[in-house]
């Protein structure tokens, strides 16, 4: 669009100039979408970090520490089990 638009310009030169700018949005949108999602992104991630408090990182540390201590425990009486039948088995050997 090297000239000013006016109502005087041919039917031919407002169709360049109009497949110019639609050319100039096309190539446009793709980099604003992606700014966009990007930005969206970022967003979230500001709003992610913003609820982790203290109190709950040191909560939600207590709760794993608890879910590895219930299943220790479950491993444990496992093992207890395995033991005896062990014990049982070599008795019934002897």
């Amino acid at each position: 669009m090297s000239a000013e638009m006016s109502t005087r310009n041919t039917k031919n030169e407002i169709l360049e100039a109009y497949n110019e700018l639609l050319n100039k949005l096309k190539a446009q949108k793709p980099v604003d979408r992606q700014a966009e999602k990007e930005k969206t992104e970022k967003k979230q991630i500001v709003e992610t970090a913003a609820q982790n408090s203290a109190d709950s990182i040191v909560r939600s540390l207590a709760d794993l520490k608890l879910a590895i201590s219930k299943s220790l425990d479950n491993v444990e009486d496992q093992l207890i089990g395995e033991f005896k039948k062990l014990n049982n088995t070599r008795q019934a050997i002897e």
